[in-house]
């Protein structure tokens, strides 16, 4: 299959190749940089750009359409999504189902953001009664915690400003995972790094914690 490459000329010290989506490359470079030195460096990297349009098409493909009858996760379950129309738009949680209440002509996006206005209302509830606990537990305190799509993360700290960033997705997976990386983000206000003393209090906190983060099954870090 075919697939765009678009060529983007910065500042930048070294070539960077991006696969943006399984039909578009990016490929970033100085002015300097030739382009038979690009199309040399692209034909030496054909196995891996073939590999990760792959992947991102297999992602797409398990990405629920939205439609009657799809499985939508929370909390670590899966839940039959229903399509009611009627106002106001809202996704409700019922039984063993996800009701999203939208008109006839929703397109997909439209379905999305009402599913999303939903989780980020459960998030903030789930995460922070979790932080909550957590903070007496650890006997640190934040600022701010903002929830957010991330794309490469789970979660973030700030440990000079003591405010931390958690991603959304997370409201999909078990509780014991969120609580995973919750106390991660929280142990980073007393080693800022991921040295071994970040390790052992995180271990003394939760010593079941890498048992835990296998339940993300992902390949975002923390």
């Amino acid at each position: 299959m075919s697939y765009e490459i678009k060529f983007i000329t910065k500042k930048v010290k070294n070539i960077i190749i991006k696969v943006k989506s399984p039909d578009l490359v990016e490929v970033v470079s100085s002015k300097q940089v030739s382009q038979a030195r690009l199309d040399e460096l692209l034909k030496a990297k054909k196995d891996w750009i073939d590999q990760s349009r792959a992947k991102l098409k297999a992602m797409q493909e398990l990405k629920p359409k939205l439609v009657d009858g799809d499985k939508i996760e929370f909390l670590g379950d899966l839940y039959t999504l229903k399509l009611v129309h009627k106002n106001p738009k809202q996704a409700i949680l019922k039984d063993k189902a996800i009701i999203i209440q939208c008109p006839l002509d929703s397109t997909f996006e439209e379905k999305e953001q009402i599913l999303n206005i939903w989780y980020k209302a459960r998030a903030k509830e789930v995460f922070f009664e979790i932080l909550d606990c957590f903070c007496a537990k650890t006997n640190k305190s934040i600022k701010s915690c903002k929830i957010r799509l991330m794309k490469t993360r789970w979660g973030s700290c700030n440990s000079t400003k003591s405010y931390i960033n958690l991603n959304l997705e997370l409201i999909k997976k078990p509780k014991k995972a969120i609580e995973a990386v919750i106390m991660h983000e929280l142990v980073h206000l007393y080693h800022p790094n991921h040295s071994r003393a970040f390790y052992d209090k995180l271990l003394e906190f939760m010593p079941d914690y890498y048992d835990r983060i296998t339940l993300l099954k992902n390949t975002k870090d923390l």
